[in-house]
C-alpha cells in the first residue's frame, strides 16, 4: 500500500545517502611543514582563500590585515603585503588581474595580483563590507563587475570598464563614494537585499542571477537585469528556516543544493 511504499522509499533514500557520503569522503594526508614557512602564517582566522590558475599560487587573507601568497604544489610561502587594516574578505578580479580586499574601515582596497602592489581603493562606504563577489562575461574582454554585501544587508554593485577605470603604471585608481560624480569607467548601484550581515555572494550564469545569503536566515536570488521590474519578480527570497545562513553551494540541475548554517 501507499504507507509501505513510502517506508521503502525512505529506507532506500537513506542507503543512497550513505553510499554518497562514502564516495565523497576525503582521506587526510600527512603533510610535512615546509621549513621556509616558519613564522609566516596568519595570526588570526583566514577569511578567504583565492587560487590563481595561471601562476599556480594561492592567496590568503586574514583578520590580521595581511595578504600572503603560497605555492600551489608545495604550499611554500612566496610573498606578502600588509593591507594596514583588519580584513573581512577578498576576491580575484580575473579580468583586470587585481585582488579586491574589504576592510573594517568601510573600504575596499585593490592590489596587483602578481606583485601585490597597491592599485587603488573604494573609500567611504556607508557600512562595513562583509562579503565580496565578482563576475565577468568570458566573451567580454572589457567589462567586469564587483559585488559587496555589508553588515547591514545592503548590496553594492560596481561595473567597471577595464581599460578605462584602471590606470596604467604606478597611478592608483580611487573611488570616493562621498563624491557626487564617480571617476570615468565605473558605475555604482546599490539596494537592500537582506536585513543582516551578508555571508555569501556568487553570480550563477546558469540561471542569470546573483545568489546571496545572510545571517537573516534567507537566501536571495537577485536578477541583475534592470529591465525586469520589481513587480514582475526582480528578486526572490527563500526562507531557509535556519538560525544563521553562512554559505551555500549551487547546482543548476538541483537549484540550491546545499546551505551552511550555524
Amino acid at each position: 500500500d501507499e504507507f509501505t511504499n513510502s517506508l521503502l522509499l525512505e529506507e532506500q533514500g537513506a542507503v543512497n545517502l550513505r553510499d554518497a557520503e562514502e564516495r565523497t569522503e576525503v582521506a587526510l594526508q600527512d603533510f610535512e611543514e615546509p621549513v621556509c614557512n616558519a613564522g609566516r602564517y596568519h595570526r588570526e582566522k583566514i577569511n578567504a582563500i583565492l587560487k590563481d590558475d595561471k601562476t599556480h599560487e594561492y592567496v590568503t587573507c586574514s583578520g590580521d590585515g595581511i595578504l600572503r601568497v603560497w605555492g600551489e604544489t608545495d604550499l611554500h610561502y612566496k610573498r606578502s603585503a600588509r593591507v594596514g587594516i583588519r580584513v573581512t574578505h577578498a576576491v580575484y578580479l580575473t579580468r583586470s588581474k587585481k585582488i579586491a580586499v574589504a576592510g573594517i574601515d568601510r573600504s575596499i582596497r585593490f592590489f596587483d595580483a602578481t606583485t601585490l602592489e597597491r592599485s587603488g581603493a573604494i573609500l567611504h562606504l556607508d557600512n562595513v563590507v562583509t562579503r565580496l563577489g565578482y563576475y565577468h562575461d568570458p566573451a567580454d574582454k572589457f567589462h567586469e563587475t564587483l559585488f559587496a554585501g555589508d553588515n547591514q544587508g545592503f548590496l553594492c554593485t560596481w561595473k567597471m570598464v577595464v581599460n578605462e577605470f584602471w590606470h596604467v603604471g604606478t597611478v592608483e585608481s580611487y573611488v570616493d563614494m562621498k563624491e557626487a560624480v564617480l571617476p570615468h569607467g565605473i558605475e555604482a548601484t546599490g539596494e537592500w537585499v537582506h536585513r543582516d550581515w551578508v555571508t555569501g555572494i556568487r553570480y550563477e550564469p546558469d540561471i542569470g542571477c546573483l545568489v546571496t545569503c545572510s545571517l537573516d536566515t534567507t537566501v536571495a536570488f537577485v536578477d541583475l537585469d534592470k529591465s525586469v521590474q520589481p513587480a514582475a519578480g526582480r528578486r526572490r527570497k527563500d526562507q531557509c528556516r535556519m538560525p544563521r545562513v553562512v554559505g551555500f553551494q549551487f547546482k543548476a540541475e538541483l537549484e540550491l543544493s546545499g546551505v551552511l548554517a550555524q
